[in-house]
């Protein structure tokens, strides 16, 4: 549906289209997933969140659930 190199280019993108989900790096220019996520929460609550990511630190993966990931 489309692409988005960092948080903002994800947030202009979700103000013209809202998809069912979002694939989430952890990686990104400028704000990183975790925060990306907790931006994106504060307009989108019902949207989906997978985050896609090699890193296996369970303190990670605990914050991003915390921030709303959904998986």
């Amino acid at each position: 549906m489309g692409h988005a190199t960092n948080a903002a280019s994800c947030l202009s993108f979700l103000q013209h289209q809202l998809p069912d989900v979002i694939l989430m790096d952890i990686r990104m220019p400028e704000v990183d997933g975790i925060n990306a996520i907790s931006l994106i929460r504060k307009e989108y609550e019902a949207l989906k969140i997978i985050v896609l990511t090699m890193y296996d630190d369970q303190e990670m993966i605990t914050k991003m659930m915390e921030m709303g990931a959904n998986a």
